[in-house]
């Protein structure tokens, strides 16, 4: 590839982008609501030492699939928005599980970082795709996900059970976006995106 070829990329997901790499999409998506589903009995079935190390795994697992997808996507094709989702994802693990043993920052002060950060960053997405039909769905699930990190803000003990629950709820909704989005490219659609 020449310089003028690589130039000719756009640097923005695009629907052509997307279409390329539909079952990527798809997988993620599948991923993400998997993990939501399994994080909602995490907080009621067991031990808070055991869900919040669970759940720091959980979101290791959920760094894995973005900086895999980051990866496999090409540089020019807005893998850098997966990338940025895959460090939020991972250092919110690592904080929980400094939680977990006792460290300096609780665990609703470390998942209400992460929606707050997860949900900016899905604004931005949302903004970056404005033009495509279906941004709109991502915007209001970056204002969800930034809300339920805002709405930790009134509780500082939260339970493992509350805190499970709102990561499980961001995920099912990133995971039926990103299905949603998948099938549509899978289509081929002229419009690609959800509405």
């Amino acid at each position: 590839m020449t310089a003028q070829d690589a130039a000719a990329i756009p640097r923005i997901l695009t629907p052509a982008m997307i279409a390329r790499h539909w079952r990527h999409w798809y997988l993620i998506g599948l991923a993400h609501v998997l993990l939501g589903i399994a994080a909602f009995g995490l907080g009621a079935a067991l031990a808070p030492e055991t869900a919040l190390v669970l759940l720091a795994a959980m979101l290791a697992g959920d760094a894995l699939l973005q900086l895999l997808h980051g990866r496999l996507l090409p540089r020019q094709g807005g893998s850098g928005w997966r990338l940025s989702a895959a460090l939020v994802s991972f250092s919110a693990a690592l904080l929980l599980l400094g939680a977990a043993a006792d460290g300096p920052l609780g665990p609703p002060l470390v998942i209400q970082l992460m929606l707050l950060l997860a949900g900016i960053s899905k604004g931005f997405l949302a903004m970056m795709l404005e033009p495509l039909r279906g941004w709109y769905w991502l915007f209001v699930i970056a204002m969800i996900t930034t809300s339920l990190g805002l709405g930790l803000l009134v509780l500082p003990s939260a339970p493992p059970l509350l805190l499970s629950s709102l990561v499980g709820v961001a995920l099912l909704l990133d995971g039926a976006w990103t299905l949603q989005t998948a099938r549509m490219a899978r289509r081929r659609s002229p419009a690609l995106l959800p509405m």
